[in-house]
């Protein structure tokens, strides 16, 4: 799964939607089967409501011309803007969604989230959700093998998580109760495969898909040795991406331009405002 960016135009107010076709056809031909739209990499809080939305019908038609699933981060606004995004989902009949905590009234107990996510989904009854566990973003930190067995007895349509925390032991816990999970983590790729996690969400597979799918191929059959060549290749090629963020940039901002240099369109530059930016990398 590709987490998408946002195009945004030059002056970085507007979101260029006519890029988006190409962008689409561009990851069908590297042979991306999901992608994530408005999520961390496509800065969807930075979006207002209507970006956000047109965005999802927008990605959600050249996913259907392409034969690509769409998931859908809804999340990190206010609450009633939240049941808009879930109406609005539900209404275009997207994939899937994946859900942020509340970023305000952040909840302190599993069954703060359950109820938090119970209230959501009467918005958006219908379509399959994952939810997203990024704490170092949102600050909420749960046990989420038991928020896991929670939800599942109240939500129907519950299936997991998209998983963005460094806790790979707990991940492994929550895919032996038989959950599954989304995992966002390319140095640890090959290492996931061998203990039965199969998605993966990178924002390098952007710019490097083919590497991904190789390493991808390789694990299915067992080649080790050949798996961990193509990963050093990858993980070479992105440390060497991110020296270029010497100056005062993110990975995204980083990731971005570089993907501009790749590709025959632009997505442009990155709407995060710069006092948010880190020097990290």
């Amino acid at each position: 799964m590709c987490p998408v960016f946002t195009p945004f135009s030059n002056d970085k107010k507007t979101v260029n939607y006519n890029v988006i076709d190409r962008y689409a056809q561009y990851l069908s031909t590297k042979g991306i089967q999901a992608i994530l739209v408005n999520g961390i990499t496509g800065e969807g809080t930075c979006l207002r409501v209507e970006e956000r939305k047109r965005l999802a019908e927008e990605w959600l038609k050249v996913c259907r011309k392409y034969g690509i699933v769409m998931q859908l981060c809804i999340g990190g606004c206010p609450l009633t803007e939240v049941y808009e995004l879930c109406e609005h989902a539900e209404k275009i009949g997207v994939d899937c969604i994946t859900l942020l905590p509340d970023l305000f009234y952040k909840p302190r107990t599993e069954e703060d989230l359950v109820e938090y996510i119970k209230d959501v989904v009467k918005h958006c009854p219908t379509r399959p959700l994952y939810y997203y566990h990024v704490p170092k973003h949102t600050d909420v930190k749960l046990h989420m093998v038991r928020f896991c067995k929670l939800t599942d007895r109240t939500i129907n349509t519950f299936c997991g998580i998209f998983w963005g925390d460094k806790d790979i032991e707990m991940a492994y816990d929550v895919l032996k109760e038989g959950y599954h999970c989304i995992m966002s983590h390319y140095k640890l790729v090959t290492g996931l495969m061998t203990l039965g996690f199969d998605t993966v969400c990178l924002i390098s597979l952007n710019l490097w898909p083919e590497r991904v799918k190789e390493i991808h191929q390789y694990m299915c059959n067992w080649k080790l040795h050949e798996a961990h060549g193509v990963f050093t290749k990858l993980y070479d090629s992105i440390k060497d991406t991110c020296k270029v963020g010497t100056y005062d940039c993110d990975v995204i901002e980083i990731f971005k331009h570089k993907f501009n240099t790749l590709v025959d369109f632009s997505v442009g530059d990155i709407r995060k405002p710069k006092h948010l930016t880190t020097k990290t990398w």
